[in-house]
């Protein structure tokens, strides 16, 4: 009986453990289930839950939204910056007909020269490295005796040049300064003539030149609002490339000499005018400057300007930059015999007798030329100065002692002469046996082109030449940029220097000409400079 329970029991106990078994492997099953269905779950419901499908995109909308906008502001902003600096520095520089290619690319240059002055300032000491600097192609500004030479065996030269303008009473002028005196080789004495463009004979500019005398541009400008030519220079506010060398467009235009036949520049004028001149003078391809004034008492000889301006012979600092190749030849002050400032280009200054004026010359040329370190002797003369006839007959007096004083050790030789001397200088002993001063006088294939010129006349301006005269006033066109052109609908012609107080309109519309107004009316030219009258109950009127 015992044994029959016990049987029952381990049957139940048999059948409970087998039960469990089964429901854990039951269990486990279920967990696998749930394990695949949780893997099952966690991409099954991403596709067809839609509401999180719709929040995911419009996260991911706003998200790529916020950053366009920001990528877009940043490329606008460099787009704009890049327009601004594209247009500032190429189109409105390149593309401007207003003003010529070298004077855009002064104004790039000027825009380079602010930037740095911002950064450091301009140093305007002059530092000249004599070991790279030598002879022949450049001259620092000392007074060492050029190529060593011994001061006892240097020529003393004498340069003698005249500003203005070129014209008869010149020439004359300089015939009886020059007459009766000779060189130490029987040369006639070479003057250099500083040539303004305006009121310049043509004619006598070409005789100047065969007779073996050198020519050179001479600027003089003054500062003033308009641009009209003046007796005394040009008016400007500025410099241009144009200017610098209307000269020789002019002269190769009334004479058969060329562009390269003028080397020399020389600016006459305002200080504060001077500071662009340079770049124009070394693009242009001059040789030789003579500007800039200094004391003989510095006993400096000329220079190049290779590491610029010293302060000396530019105190106001008017110019800076450097100018490799270019000569700068000072002007050497007089000075009283009490050694104060003598001025020989004031017009209006008195001499005196004509014995002080002597004194005067021959105690500059002893004592601060031909018994120190014999620098160049530099005598520069205007038509103003000239007009009296005392001066002329001193200066040929102190010409003649010059000769009877130093013998043969004086040449009296043009500026461009000086520089090639300069380049290779040569002794007293060896100097007749060089070809730098060779005697043209005999040997000159230069002739005059005509006889008898042709006279070129205008309202404002005279001149002779051996070519044609122009249609119209070629000095005008130095200035008057602005005239218009005739048109070929249009028969009449324009006035030579503009309306005036008008418009051109296939002539002269003069200011309020169709009205009553205050105006200006038609002169016998065609031009509207008669202001006209006022008349009761009628008003301005031409009448």
């Amino acid at each position: 009986m015992v044994s029959k329970k016990r049987s029952n029991t381990i049957n139940k106990t048999k059948t409970l453990s087998f039960s469990e078994d089964k429901k854990s492997q039951t269990d486990s099953k279920i967990v696998v289930r749930r394990k695949s269905s949780a893997r099952q779950v966690s991409t099954t419901p991403l596709i067809n839950n839609k509401k999180f499908f719709r929040e995911r995109k419009k996260d991911t909308l706003d998200n790529n939204k916020n950053w366009s906008w920001a990528h877009s502001i940043m490329l606008l902003t460099i787009s704009i910056i890049s327009s601004i600096i594209i247009y500032d520095i190429f189109i409105s520089e390149f593309f401007s007909h207003s003003i010529t290619t070298r004077e855009k690319r002064d104004i790039y240059n000027k825009r380079l020269k602010n930037i740095r002055v911002k950064r450091a300032p301009i140093d305007y000491s002059y530092h000249c490295d004599e070991t790279n600097c030598q002879l022949p192609s450049c001259q620092c500004y000392n007074s060492n005796n050029p190529g060593g030479l011994e001061t006892s065996d240097i020529p003393q030269f004498v340069l003698l040049s005249f500003n203005g303008p070129l014209t008869e009473k010149i020439l004359e002028y300089q015939e009886k300064i020059i007459e009766g005196v000779r060189t130490p080789n029987d040369c006639s004495i070479k003057i250099t003539n500083f040539v303004t463009d305006t009121d310049t004979d043509f004619y006598e500019l070409e005789r100047a030149f065969v007779n073996n005398h050198e020519i050179a541009n001479n600027l003089n400008v003054t500062p003033n609002s308009s641009s009209n030519s003046s007796p005394n220079g040009i008016r400007s506010r500025a410099i241009t490339p144009k200017m610098v060398n209307s000269l020789r467009n002019h002269v190769e235009e009334f004479t058969p000499l060329k562009k390269e036949d003028i080397t020399g520049f020389r600016f006459k004028g305002n200080e504060k005018l001077k500071s662009n001149i340079y770049h124009d003078i070394c693009e242009l391809e001059y040789l030789y400057d003579s500007s800039f004034s200094t004391s003989p008492l510095t006993n400096i000889w000329p220079f190049t300007l290779d590491y610029g301006f010293p302060i000396e012979i530019n105190p106001k600092l008017t110019v800076s930059g450097v100018y490799p190749g270019l000569w700068e030849i000072p002007i050497y002050e007089l000075l009283n015999l009490n050694d104060t400032p003598f001025s020989i280009s004031d017009p209006y200054d008195d001499i005196g007798d004509d014995d002080h004026l002597l004194k005067i010359l021959q105690y500059n040329f002893r004592n601060f030329h031909y018994d120190r370190n014999r620098i160049p002797y530099t005598l520069s003369l205007s038509e103003e100065w000239l007009d009296q006839e005392k001066k002329l007959e001193t200066l040929n007096k102190f010409l003649k002692w010059i000769v009877s004083e130093t013998g043969n050790n004086t040449y009296f030789i043009t500026y461009s002469q000086l520089i090639e001397w300069m380049k290779n200088p040569v002794g007293l002993s060896s100097i007749n046996s060089s070809n730098l001063f060779q005697c043209e006088d005999n040997n000159n294939n230069k002739k005059i082109s005509c006889d008898n010129p042709n006279h070129c006349s205008y309202k404002a301006a005279s001149f002779k030449t051996c070519k044609e005269c122009p249609i119209q006033n070629p000095y005008l066109e130095i200035n008057l940029d602005n005239i218009p052109q005739s048109s070929p609908e249009c028969e009449k012609v324009i006035p030579e220097d503009g309306c005036g107080y008008g418009i051109w309109e296939c002539g002269c519309q003069c200011l309020n000409n169709d009205n009553n107004l205050d105006g200006y009316c038609l002169d016998e030219y065609g031009k509207c400079t008669i202001p006209k009258k006022y008349q009761e109950d009628i008003g301005f009127t031409c009448e």
